[in-house]
């Protein structure tokens, strides 16, 4: 590890004190010695932790993801492509993932992910053969909700098992639960707003346009319901996490589709109220994130 990759703004400050600290102290037995030692040593410790708290997720991702040849370059395309993400402890795991994902390390997820535009077929073809436009919401949740189950679970055991198997580090970091919950579900809801455009896109050049008027009243439902199932999916996994292993997956199953059912429902009946289920869900979310941080290391 490179001296100037743990060197950072709040480091440099402490070595330029050096010959502050010697001009403090022109005595041997006078105070200022110990005073400019003193001020010298708590800037360096300072600057090395907070530097490696900052630092470390970057370094030790990189070291763990790199192929046998670096590949700067699609770092910095990816970190490019996530600059939304301000908090650089999430952007580093959401690109971790991605790293992960184009190597082929979760060929499962990466094969749901493809296999989630399908469900704009299935649109297609309801909308073909749509009775009326009452029909219409229900209909366009239904396919949203086929396409977000096979993103759901892209995002949820499947890369939960590759990043522990490859990358132990993870539970080393400072209150690694917290960043782990926001990472993954950054990394979800990435994929599931993806997949809730695609459908709204699809919906909107439908039939020469035809349905592009009942486009407004479907944006937040449609994006509520694809967003909803990953983020069940994603805080079920990490509160469910053992090791290697994802314990009640059975369960998650038979639980995905009464949630999407009743998220659908709330966004046909109220979709105003439909954003409610996250708000519900917030003691669940705070309860993952404490489960992986008490979390056993057996793996």
């Amino acid at each position: 590890m490179e001296l100037r990759s743990l060197l950072g703004p709040r480091a440099l400050p402490g070595l330029l004190l050096l010959p502050l600290a010697a001009a403090l102290a022109p005595l041997p037995w006078t105070w200022e010695p110990v005073v400019a030692f003193a001020v010298l040593a708590g800037l360096a410790r300072l600057g090395l932790r907070t530097t490696f708290v900052r630092k470390h997720d970057l370094l030790a991702s990189r070291a763990a993801t790199a192929p046998p040849r670096r590949r700067r370059p699609t770092w910095r395309i990816l970190y490019g492509l996530t600059l939304p993400l301000v908090l650089v402890r999430v952007r580093t795991r959401v690109v971790r993932d991605l790293v992960l994902l184009f190597r082929g390390c979760d060929a499962q997820g990466a094969l749901l992910l493809l296999l989630s535009p399908l469900s704009c077929l299935v649109l297609l073809d309801e909308l073909a053969t749509l009775p009326s436009r009452a029909a219409l919401p229900w209909r366009v949740l239904t396919s949203t909700a086929l396409g977000a189950a096979a993103v759901a679970y892209a995002v949820g055991p499947g890369i939960h098992r590759v990043r522990i198997r490859a990358l132990a580090w993870e539970r080393t970091c400072p209150n690694a639960g917290p960043w782990a919950m926001r990472s993954a579900l950054a990394y979800g809801l990435g994929f599931a707003t993806l997949h809730c455009a695609v459908v709204l896109a699809t919906l909107a050049r439908a039939d020469s346009g035809r349905f592009a008027a009942e486009l407004p009243g479907l944006v937040l439902p449609v994006l509520v319901l694809g967003t909803a199932m990953a983020h069940y999916v994603v805080v079920f996994t990490l509160a469910s996490a053992r090791g290697r292993r994802i314990l009640g997956e059975g369960t998650l199953v038979l639980s995905l589709p009464f949630v999407a059912l009743g998220v659908a429902l709330l966004g046909i009946l109220w979709p105003l109220a439909s954003p409610l289920y996250f708000v519900v869900m917030l003691p669940w979310l705070a309860r993952s994130a404490q489960h992986w941080d008490a979390a056993e290391v057996s793996w």
